[in-house]
């Protein structure tokens, strides 16, 4: 697989990273704003691309989503801040003790190595600064193994803050992370074969789940 380095940050994709929890016995609840509504308006917002959402196989906590942007200066947008600061009658429903221990950071994509997408993810974090050239090589080594579809480096921007939203306001602050590797899979069987390489080369790793 081709490596693309994305060196230049103000033209780097932007990735919106949320990690977080749903209230016992309110997934149905979560699922129709989640589905019904909110991935809609996210990913209408103005220079957004993509928006993922996985849900844990064997990791902590139990969602892990990320919005792919044109850039990162699109998630400091007018539009996005409105969407923030405007929550629906739902959304402050969700907010408001349904969707919980939310570590949420503004990133940079800075690495990509492959062009497919898979069904799995491993994702490690990690909660202080990584030498990025570092991250880079073990990156690399891990993308060359057969299982692996897609891997990727994202690290925090620089400007990424809790912000003053009206929507972090109503769930409470969050927590943030430094950089995040991610690599993906066609299956689970793929992803725990490769999660004793991810383990090895990622020991730093905060967080590694599947």
């Amino acid at each position: 697989m081709s490596a693309v380095v994305e060196p230049n940050a103000k033209m780097n994709p932007g990735i919106l990273a949320i990690w977080n929890d749903c209230a016992p016995g309110a997934e149905q609840q979560y699922e129709h704003w989640y589905r019904g509504e909110h991935l809609a308006e996210r990913v209408g917002v103005t220079g957004f691309v993509s928006g993922w959402r996985y849900i844990a196989v064997e990791a902590q906590p139990n969602y892990f989503t990320h919005y792919v942007t044109e850039s990162t200066d699109v998630l400091f947008s007018a539009a996005y801040e409105e969407r923030m600061n405007n929550p629906t009658a739902l959304t402050t429903a969700i907010m408001s003790g349904v969707f919980l221990n939310c570590t949420r950071t503004i990133c940079e994509r800075v690495l990509r190595i492959g062009d497919a997408r898979g069904a799995f993810a491993l994702v490690a974090r990690f909660v202080v600064a990584q030498d990025t050239g570092e991250l880079t090589s073990k990156l690399q080594r891990l993308a060359a193994q057969e299982r692996v579809l897609r891997a990727e480096l994202w690290t925090a921007c620089a400007q990424s803050t809790q912000g003053s939203f009206a929507e972090v306001e109503i769930r409470g602050p969050d927590q943030a992370i430094a950089a995040c590797v991610i690599v993906e899979t066609t299956d689970e069987d793929s992803a725990r074969a490769l999660k004793p390489s991810l383990d090895s080369e990622l020991s730093g790793a905060d967080q590694l789940g599947i």
